[in-house]
């Protein structure tokens, strides 16, 4: 689908994942806010049957615009699940620091035990 919004009086275009507006600046802000959208929330939900909407609406409500139409298509949450899946930061994994622990003496069973004590004895 294809959203159309406005902002402070001019227009953008939300299609495909991406937003295109003839003023550079609110285009950059829209994409900004959108990747920054997805990388906290995860974007729109795998089985959400609108997510161009979903993503235009949240988008709409942090820079304070208004959505002025949408125009509906078969996309589905693929090209969002592309977009969360490059976001994810495995650097801010933080490291796991292991216990130095004595390893674990092996217990033996009492009957292999008294074999050795009786063979050591000579009985």
């Amino acid at each position: 689908m294809a959203v159309l919004i406005r902002v402070r009086n001019k227009a953008a275009i939300l299609r495909h994942g991406v937003w295109v507006s003839a003023d550079a600046a609110l285009e950059r802000e829209l994409n900004a806010t959108l990747n920054g959208w997805i990388a906290e929330t995860g974007g729109p939900a795998v089985s959400d049957a609108d997510p161009e909407l979903t993503a235009a609406k949240e988008v709409t409500r942090r820079v304070e615009g208004r959505i002025a139409l949408r125009l509906p298509s078969k996309l589905g949450a693929s090209v969002y699940v592309a977009k969360r899946q490059m976001k994810f930061n495995f650097d801010a994994i933080p490291a796991v620091t292991l216990s130095r622990r004595a390893p674990k003496r092996r217990v033996e069973p009492l009957a292999i035990k008294k074999k050795q004590r009786s063979k050591a004895t000579g009985a």
